[in-house]
């Protein structure tokens, strides 16, 4: 069910409701409007080629704009501009000041919008057609080929040889990398959320130094590696903080390999212990997933090839 502000936004413009998504032509321009619990999102129908230049512009556009009206992503595809806002109290009115200055600069670049079909740049006959999340206009007969296009870069994507070997080494190589910070933070005595991120990012990066391809198990490659390079980490840690205090109580000529066996052993054996232990890899688990689970969705989007969608509007 829509919010409040944004039915009052979309019926003070007149936009259709359809598809959990609000959208109509607006100065000459289809717009579409959608959200999340998290925020909202202004998508601006054009008509762009690959690599146009003028998209530079638009970016920086985003960019002036991106701490006043909190931005907080944002994608240009040759069909649409999509602008996504962080919900907050006045965003009724930062969509509408960022649709119409957005609106001024597509005409002040000179990119077409409503009056054209946004895959051929031609105008007449056109229809109303969902591509991704954004409502444009294309001509019959523009949708079939772009189906077709479509089609065939799925086929070529799926056949492509992911290199899900390498790219494990290589995503186990950079968590334990980016575990590094996790460990020595949770010395200090905490737990950052932000850190699930490094890990995430790291282990992403690793895989693709390594020549792992994208593909359905690049994310859970991703997200199980986390988890376990976490369990690993906050074991480490624990064993370290036992180290340092059999050190403090004099035992300077302990191994380190004794301290791990005794931690263990306590860990199997006595419950308080056990419950502490466990207590606090819950808790890193649950930041640490908090904090990745954002590129875990990023890696299943883009696991399936990051290929458009396109369903007509009746």
């Amino acid at each position: 069910m829509a919010s409040k502000v944004l039915k009052e936004l979309a019926d003070s413009l007149g936009l259709e409701d359809k598809n959990s998504r609000f959208f109509g032509n607006y100065h000459g321009y289809m717009i579409t409007l959608r959200e999340t619990n998290e925020s909202k999102t202004l998508m601006i129908g054009v008509a762009l080629t690959e690599n146009d230049p003028r998209m530079q512009q638009i970016v920086e556009f985003i960019e002036k704009n991106k701490k006043e009206n909190r931005i907080v992503s944002h994608s240009i595809h040759p069909s649409n501009v999509s602008i996504t806002v962080q919900n907050h109290k006045t965003i009724g009115e930062t969509l509408k000041a960022l649709m119409d200055d957005g609106i001024r600069l597509m005409r002040e670049l000179g990119i077409p919008g409503s009056e054209v079909c946004w895959y051929c740049n031609q105008s007449g006959g056109t229809e109303k057609v969902q591509v991704n999340e954004a409502v444009v206009y294309m001509h019959n007969g523009c949708i079939e080929s772009f189906c077709q296009k479509i089609g065939q870069a799925a086929q070529e994507f799926h056949s492509e040889k992911k290199n899900y070997g390498r790219g494990f080494v290589g995503a186990l190589l950079g968590a334990i990398i980016g575990a590094i910070p996790w460990v020595i933070v949770y010395l200090l005595g905490y737990v950052v959320a932000a850190l699930g991120i490094l890990i995430g990012f790291a282990a992403q990066k690793g895989y693709e130094i390594m020549g792992g391809k994208p593909g359905k198990g690049k994310a859970w490659i991703v997200l199980i590696l986390v988890i376990v390079v976490v369990v690993v980490a906050h074991f480490i840690g624990d064993t370290i903080e036992l180290y340092k205090l059999f050190e403090e109580e004099g035992f300077t000529n302990i191994e380190f390999k004794d301290v791990v066996d005794y931690h263990i052993t306590l860990v199997q054996e006595k419950s308080e212990y056990r419950s502490i232990v466990i207590g606090n890899l819950l808790k890193g688990l649950l930041f640490a997933g908090a904090g990745a689970i954002g590129i875990f969705l990023g890696l299943r989007e883009e696991g399936k090839g990051n290929i458009a969608t396109v369903k007509r509007i009746a």
